[in-house]
């Protein structure tokens, strides 16, 4: 199944895109992407931690299972003031 990983603040601009799309396997839940995604890019391993994570509107936790075109969202902490 295909899901689309949406970059947003410093990872967009660090990994120099807003998206992109995985295929993954039935039965996939949201620490297997991003532990896919952790392996390939360094900006995600470093804040791993750190993350929060959203499917479609609603946030979700690290066991939540996708589904064929999920959306899933890697959120990071804001900062600023």
């Amino acid at each position: 199944m295909r899901v689309t990983i949406r970059y947003f603040s410093h990872l967009r601009s660090t990994l120099g895109c807003e998206s992109e799309s995985v295929e993954v396997a039935d039965g996939a839940i949201v620490r297997d992407v991003v532990d896919n995604v952790a392996a390939r890019h360094a900006a995600v391993a470093n804040v791993r931690s750190s993350l929060r994570y959203a499917v479609g509107t609603s946030f979700v936790d690290a066991a939540h299972e996708l589904s064929d075109l999920d959306e899933l969202a890697l959120l990071t902490p804001v900062s600023g003031g």
